[in-house]
């Protein structure tokens, strides 16, 4: 919450003032994940735990929870900040998130999404990824 969401919030709070006033875009980095966020270890429904939003409450599956609900919360972040812009009429600023694709990190090493069919833990930095989807899958403004 605090790396993924927090800090390009105030990242882009702190950047806001210097903005070109002629055409300006915030980018908003998410994942696909966000769709995988619940309201709570065991939930079947999805969405926003606000009840858990730092993981305070509960932090389990080796933080792949965690993950999917700070995607959500940018997506969120972001919609809330282009109706404001909107209704703001500052008709200069865009505001979008997007999906990078799959991207070759160890970030599944403690998940099960890092084990092959076998069991064994693998890294996704072993296979090779491709500029096939690799870069701007999902933009969501």
């Amino acid at each position: 919450f605090q790396t993924n969401h927090l800090g390009p919030f105030v990242l882009t709070a702190l950047l806001f003032p210097y903005l070109n006033r002629e055409g300006s875009r915030i980018v908003n980095v998410s994942s696909h994940a966000h769709v995988f966020a619940t309201l709570g270890k065991g939930s079947t429904k999805f969405g926003l735990d606000v009840d858990n939003l730092n993981s305070e409450v509960e932090y389990y599956g080796a933080g792949w929870p965690a993950y999917c609900q700070s995607k959500l919360e940018n997506i969120l972040f972001t919609q809330e900040l282009q109706r404001r812009a909107d209704d703001a009429g500052l008709d200069w600023l865009t505001v979008v998130t997007l999906h990078p694709g799959r991207v070759s990190t160890d970030i599944w090493r403690s998940t099960y999404f890092g084990l092959d069919r076998r069991g064994q833990r693998q890294s996704v930095a072993q296979e090779k990824i491709s500029g096939k989807g690799g870069s701007l899958q999902l933009i969501v403004s």
